[in-house]
């Protein structure tokens, strides 16, 4: 056999084996597809903190559904999202009675049209000595979603589950902050969960994140992109009390969100704060300023397709909002 014959052969079955290793690959690709990313309805959103009195309280939960409809009387932007902290109620410990009132305010939220997002996490969780009690969260939830809630709506189990979770775990608070272990831990964690949430695309739950507004800075850029990309939704804590900070400070988790086809709520405070200047929460000022720059900066954010929507922080505080 001619030296170029063999050459020629060689070069073939080169080819050869090359089909077959892309072909096995797109095979394994095809077996394991990503999940699509979920659409985030827009609409207002409303942090609810200390919930177990209200979830237990059949007449506090008709005042929190009554007020979501319009907040601050007729004609306000009513809430649509409702980011409830109520790990409580899925725990393994969890009496019958609380896992009841827990099933029927998801129940009673979504009849009312709401969406319910699960709202949990604590600073240490960005440690990776803390992630069995992640895991345990990830574990409580998927029951739920899977079992607990057709025990009460047989008949439509989808009434009694939740719609998403949000982490708001902000290490930052910590002691060690700033490490490379924390830095690490954070984008692992989002990106444990938004696997979690891939492999277990029958749960039906969306994934956000409760991110400061300073992760665009240099020095936590390289943070930055990959909590965007590892959520589906970002709730950015954007404190601030007038139109101009707001959109500054907001921008360029917009513009991610853009490019990678995520979804931001840009949040704003509504609570009296002890220890921050007053410019991070419109308490002082009260609702119809608040309502005033939040429309100028809505004016802004609307060319920006990732924009879904201002999320108020929280129920208790704007409940007693002044006017």
């Amino acid at each position: 056999m001619s030296a170029k014959r063999k050459i020629r052969l060689l070069l073939l079955a080169g080819c050869l084996l090359l089909m077959l290793f892309n072909a096995g690959i797109k095979a394994e690709t095809q077996l394991t597809p990503q999940r699509a990313v979920p659409t985030i309805h827009p609409g207002r959103a409303l942090w609810v903190w200390n919930t177990r009195d209200l979830v237990l309280n059949p007449f506090k939960r008709a005042e929190l559904f009554e007020f979501a409809k319009a907040p601050k009387g007729p004609g306000s932007a009513p809430i649509k999202r409702l980011f409830l902290s109520a790990g409580w109620g899925i725990q393994a410990i969890a009496s019958r009675a609380e896992q009841a009132a827990l099933a029927n305010f998801l129940i009673e939220a979504h009849q009312q049209g709401l969406t319910v997002d699960l709202l949990a996490g604590t600073p240490s969780w960005a440690s990776k000595t803390l992630a069995p009690n992640l895991e345990a969260l990830l574990g409580n939830l998927a029951k739920w979603q899977r079992q607990t809630a057709a025990q009460y709506a047989p008949d439509n189990p989808t009434l009694a589950r939740f719609d998403g979770l949000q982490l708001d775990v902000e290490p930052y608070l910590l002691a060690e902050w700033p490490s490379q272990e924390l830095f690490d831990g954070w984008v692992g964690m989002a990106e444990q969960v938004y696997a979690f949430m891939n492999d277990n695309r029958d749960l039906g739950l969306v994934f956000g994140l409760a991110l400061p507004i300073w992760l665009d800075q240099e020095k936590y850029q390289f943070l930055h992109e990959p909590l965007q990309a590892a959520s589906d939704y970002v709730a950015l804590m954007d404190y601030r009390d007038t139109a101009a900070r707001i959109i500054r400070d907001a921008l360029n988790e917009l513009a991610v969100a853009d490019r990678l086809q995520r979804a931001v709520f840009v949040g704003v405070d509504t609570k009296q704060v002890t220890g921050d200047p007053p410019s991070v929460t419109f308490y002082e000022e009260g609702n119809a300023v608040m309502e005033r720059e939040l429309k100028i900066a809505a004016a802004e954010f609307i060319s920006h397709p990732g924009f879904v929507g201002f999320a108020i922080h929280h129920y208790e505080a704007y409940v007693n909002l002044k006017p």
